[in-house]
This record gives C-alpha cells, structure tokens and sequence, in this order.
C-alpha cells in the first residue's frame, strides 16, 4: 500500500481531510457462490465505478477485501 499523502498535504494548505469507509454487506456470498475470480472481477469494477465518481484530487484505496477508504 502506497504511503498516503493526503494529511500533510493539508497541513501544509491548512485544510481538512474527509475520510469514508465503504464495506460491501455480505461480499463473501460471491466468493462463496461464484468463486473468487468473479469476485475479485466484481471488486475491480466496483473501485473502477467509485473512481469515476470521485474528483481528480479525491484519493480511492481497498484496504483489504471488500474494505474501501476514500479520501477527500
């Protein structure tokens, strides 16, 4: 996992940071039901969707599993 930037540099511009965490309900229905290729797949297009709907200087990370940060 890359080293986030995001708390120094608001510091340095003094603002403030906004953190989400996004957790799939129930994600190992998939894994268990389908398999884990399409569930790795399914998460790809779910950080790729979630991507698209950030700004540019909006940070996206998968913290583990079916466990996603968002940092504005």
């Amino acid at each position: 996992m890359q080293r986030c930037q995001a708390r120094p540099q608001a510091t340095r511009h003094q603002q403030r940071i906004a953190v989400m965490f996004l957790d799939l309900d129930n994600f190992n229905i998939i894994n268990d039901s389908f398999g884990q290729a399409v569930g790795n797949a399914l998460l790809v297009q779910v950080g790729a969707r979630v991507c698209a709907a950030l700004r540019d200087n909006d940070t996206l990370a998968r913290l583990e599993d079916d466990k996603f940060a968002i940092f504005d």
